[in-house]
Formats: structure tokens, C-alpha cells, sequence
């Protein structure tokens, strides 16, 4: 477990989301704990700590609502096969 910038704790990032892995590790990099990006989204901690250890799946638009809370945006990307 560890601690973000405001002193929270956060535990390892457990989901098998690479979109929502990617926005896990962008809270941890900018230090915005479970409670930050709850107040923020008005999404419960605790669906957020179960997204984030891979209990549960959230929905695409909290995922969005997550992301643009910190200033992000999800987009698609072709990819080249």
C-alpha cells in the first residue's frame, strides 16, 4: 500500500482494463487518491476502490468521468494491422 500526495492510501492497481489501468496510473502519477476522484465524479469510493483492485467493471462513462476529472480525455486509436 501506498500513499498518494494528500495522504491517502492506495493499494496496487489490480484491474485487467488497459484503458482503466491507464487512468489508475494517471491518478497515482498526479496524486489524486480514491476520495479525490470521488468528490470529483461524484462515483462512490467504493465502487472506485473495487474498480480499482479489479472486484468489479465500471461502466464506460465513469471511466470517462474519471479521466476528464483529471483533465484527461479517452480517444480511439486505429490500429494498424
Amino acid at each position: 500500500m501506498t500513499r498518494d500526495k494528500r495522504g491517502g492510501k492506495t493499494g496496487p492497481i489490480r484491474t485487467s482494463s488497459p484503458v482503466l489501468r491507464e487512468v489508475f496510473e494517471m491518478a497515482d502519477l498526479r496524486g489524486a487518491s480514491i476520495t479525490w476522484l470521488s468528490v470529483k465524479t461524484n462515483l462512490t469510493t467504493q465502487s472506485i476502490s473495487n474498480w480499482r483492485k479489479g472486484s468489479n467493471a465500471p461502466n464506460i462513462l465513469a471511466v470517462e468521468e474519471m479521466a476528464n476529472a483529471m483533465g484527461y480525455k479517452l480517444i480511439l486509436q486505429k490500429i494498424d494491422n
